[in-house]
């Protein structure tokens, strides 16, 4: 099973803001911002939804794909 540690980035600045992994990338970032949409008090939550009220997306950079759940943890 292919997993993907991914980060994202803010658009304006280029700062990363957020490191996760996820099997669909696409999927992820869509999850990321219906619960943005929704309000959640996350800080990550917080700041997507700062940046969908200005007409921005998060930028999602991959740093490592794995094939492994253990090699995951690792990376």
């Amino acid at each position: 099973m292919t997993i993907h540690i991914y980060g994202l980035f803010d658009p304006r600045s280029d700062e990363l803001r957020y490191i996760g992994k996820a099997h669909d990338l696409r999927e992820r970032l869509a999850r990321h911002i219906r619960k943005a949409k929704r309000g959640c008090v996350r800080h990550s939550r917080r700041w997507i939804a700062g940046l969908l009220a200005l007409g921005l997306r998060p930028l999602v950079h991959v740093f490592e794909t794995v094939t492994e759940h253990e090699q995951a943890s690792e990376a």
